[in-house]
């Protein structure tokens, strides 16, 4: 990302969908609506998810097959492809975020102390967490942009990619 990006990445937080799951949990849950049809079994690696347009889900295991959907078992998925279910993903966060902004923020974020001792890795300390814990208090979801990296998907033998378009990220990252 740092190459990539040609900027000093000062933090991390690397996590899985175990730690969703868990964070999710923790919070007492995001709520969701599902916008479209989603039918889609993997028996290979044990995942099934079955939602209707509409319907509200709110625990960490629905959450995450949200954030996993890409299309249905009849190959009917998000309007925009991989970039729609971005867009669902980014959604789905900003939710999350807006549900720990709520109320006291330290206390909730003191709620995600198991989780993220069990299932994250960072490189911030305890106390710089606590810091951006407090600093979190005067956030607004409003102040909280989303960006996609522009380029173009692309499938080639099967595979799907996303070739970057570099000019237009480094005007992206100049604004």
């Amino acid at each position: 990302v740092s190459d990539l990006l040609d900027t000093e990445i000062h933090y991390y937080i690397e996590f899985d969908y175990d730690a969703v799951i868990a964070i999710v949990d923790a919070i007492g849950g995001v709520e969701v609506e599902i916008p479209q049809r989603m039918d889609y079994d993997d028996p290979a690696d044990n995942l099934s998810i079955h939602f209707k347009e509409g319907q509200v889900i709110k625990d960490g295991e629905d959450i995450v097959k949200v954030l996993r959907w890409r299309k249905n078992n009849n190959g009917v998925g998000y309007k925009d492809g991989a970039l729609g279910r971005m867009k669902m993903q980014e959604h789905v966060v900003k939710l999350g975020i807006e549900k720990l902004l709520k109320g006291n923020v330290v206390a909730n974020f003191v709620k995600l102390q198991g989780p993220v001792t069990k299932y994250i890795k960072t490189d911030l300390t305890p106390n710089q967490m606590m810091y951006f814990a407090n600093k979190a208090k005067n956030v607004t979801s409003d102040s909280i942009i989303f960006h996609t990296m522009p380029g173009t998907p692309r499938n080639k033998e099967g595979l799907s990619f996303f070739i970057v378009d570099e000019e237009n990220l480094k005007i992206l990252i100049e604004e």
